[in-house]
């Protein structure tokens, strides 16, 4: 079977090399791009163009995570070992230099001079939404999220368990015992409240520096992530009262950047109509000239829907005695 579709655009933005080696590559990622095919994303992906315009295999590993909107320094391993063993490394809190992240962002108001330390644990707010926030003083935490995700927890181990056992070996016993306790373990994950546990608040620490304040108002800050939560930085900004100028998930008030200069002409399509498709079944090529001026004039696909200022700039770390470093140029709002 076949099945045409329009797949969701992304900013016209290449993706460059950093820099790679016989087990890493650094790339440059755009905003706007997700990293693997997912959802309405095929081949607007990041793995897609690597392998598409730069020769790349499709097994590529991402060493960590970086979000949708967010461009920048991301790092992909060759083999799924050298990903798992640096994305613990990337993860882990850091206060002796041996890793260094380093990102850039563009904030609100006149952010304090010197060295700015926020520790306020992070917390998923609204599950499905995916969004989070800071645990500030004096919330309370329910008692029953707590022991939901240490159940959670104890479930996870003993799969993990049963999966690396060399003779398929859990909780001590091998064989027909293991299987029924593998099965049971799924049993309890897929009561677990998967959600709940995720609303447990985690330890996190971000380090910021100012590095100038712009003529409009806005602050260049230089973010230094100490842990590894899901967007830390972005809630951790908001939190001091310093959003991401466009953040439109952590500040209430966005204000956007200056779209780019439109196309005098508009987008040729590269592909016939198909006649079972909706979105070019009449018109033949001029219908599909229309639609995608109508998807370039679309509110959720303007830029300041597909990027924020935010920008991962400079990896630092050191694995098996060799040191890694990997620096991207600071995009056009940061200069």
């Amino acid at each position: 079977h076949r099945m045409h579709r329009h797949e969701q655009p992304v900013m016209d933005v290449g993706v460059s090399i950093l820099g790679e080696d016989e087990r890493f590559v650094a790339v440059d990622k755009p905003p706007s791009v997700p990293v693997h095919p997912c959802g309405r994303y095929a081949k607007n992906t990041l793995v897609s163009i690597l392998r598409a315009e730069h020769g790349f295999p499709e097994t590529l590993y991402p060493a960590h995570r970086l979000d949708k909107v967010t461009s920048g320094v991301l790092l992909f391993a060759k083999s799924g070992k050298d990903a798992e063993r640096i994305g613990k490394l990337l993860r882990r809190e850091d206060d002796d230099g041996d890793i260094q992240k380093i990102y850039v962002a563009r904030v609100k108001g006149v952010f304090p001079e010197g060295e700015v330390v926020c520790e306020y644990d992070v917390c998923c707010a609204d599950v499905k939404k995916g969004v989070m926030r800071c645990v500030m003083p004096g919330d309370k935490v329910d008692e029953g999220l707590m022991k939901a995700a240490e159940e959670r927890r104890e479930v996870l181990e003993e799969i993990e368990e049963y999966k690396k056992g060399g003779k398929r070996k859990m909780g001590g016993v091998g064989g027909a015992a293991a299987k029924v306790r593998k099965k049971e373990a799924f049993r309890k994950l897929s009561d677990a409240k998967v959600g709940d546990a995720k609303m447990i608040p985690k330890q996190a620490r971000t380090i910021f520096k100012r590095i100038r304040t712009l003529p409009s108002g806005d602050s260049l800050v230089e973010c230094y992530p100490k842990t590894g939560r899901t967007h830390q930085i972005r809630v951790h900004l908001a939190a001091l009262n310093h959003p991401i100028v466009d953040d439109t998930l952590y500040n209430p008030h966005p204000t956007p950047l200056p779209p780019p200069a439109t196309p005098e002409s508009p987008p040729t399509p590269d592909f016939p109509p198909d006649p079972l498709c909706t979105d070019c079944a009449t018109g033949g090529e001029a219908t599909l000239i229309k639609s995608a001026l109508k998807q370039r004039d679309n509110p959720e696909y303007t830029q300041s829907s597909m990027s924020i200022c935010l920008h991962a700039r400079k990896y630092t770390f050191t694995d098996q005695g060799k040191e890694y470093c990997f620096e991207a140029p600071l995009p056009e709002w940061a200069r």
